[in-house]
């Protein structure tokens, strides 16, 4: 396969980015030699109801953190995304085809987990005829390659963190500073917790931190 612009795309919500998507994001600049990694957040995600940080929040989160690790010469950012409200990872490849001259599969970052789903994800046939992934895989987790699936698996560490688990944190006012990046205390002083909340107790999310903040923020 011909590396097409040497350039892989690593999409995900990102809310917020953290330390593990930027190690994923240097492994497999680091073992696939690209150019450019290129982070497209999206707008809202199939499998997640709404999102801590706006879209335009999280390019900016990335981009600052980006600058953060020194990752400016091969790490970017692009809005791609922006008019995808499916969320659905079929929906952009041609808007990626157009706007980076790609014609060959597109390289694209998985972690292990989200691969071993593959055949659920919308227009699996569809993603799979235009698509190269690059799966990583922590502390050497097996990795089925079906064999009508083009992919190359990253070695890597398993960093034990997640935009989650960070979320909670910054609910109770708890944010580890092992976790913390950088950038975070900026954005974090203009959230606008309550309505994030509501959003969330909306949508069936019933995570104790959310209860707690509401019994005692929301009237």
């Amino acid at each position: 396969m011909t590396m097409n612009n040497k350039i892989c795309f690593f999409g995900g919500s990102f809310d917020p980015i953290h330390k593990g998507h930027l190690k994923i994001a240097e492994a497999v600049h680091n073992q696939m030699d690209f150019d450019k990694v290129v982070f497209c957040p999206v707008v809202c995600s199939p499998h997640k109801n709404n999102t801590m940080f706006s879209f335009r929040e999280r390019l900016d989160i990335i981009n600052a953190a980006i600058k953060d690790f020194g990752f400016n010469e091969w790490a970017e950012t692009s809005d791609v995304e922006l008019n995808n409200t499916n969320g659905y990872t079929s929906d952009i490849i041609d808007i990626i085809r157009k706007k980076f001259n790609i014609s060959d599969k597109i390289f694209w970052i998985v972690g292990a987990d989200q691969f071993s789903n593959l055949k659920s994800w919308n227009n699996y046939s569809y993603l799979i005829r235009n698509l190269h992934f690059c799966v990583y895989g922590g502390n050497g987790q097996v990795i089925t390659i079906p064999d009508d699936v083009s992919a190359t698996i990253i070695d890597g560490e398993d960093y034990g963190i997640s935009s989650s688990m960070i979320r909670e944190q910054i609910m109770s006012d708890e944010l580890e500073d092992e976790l913390r990046l950088p950038c975070y205390d900026f954005f974090i002083k203009g959230l606008d917790m309550n309505n994030f909340v509501k959003n969330m107790l909306e949508n069936g999310i019933t995570i104790s931190t959310a209860e707690s903040w509401t019994a005692g923020n929301i009237a």
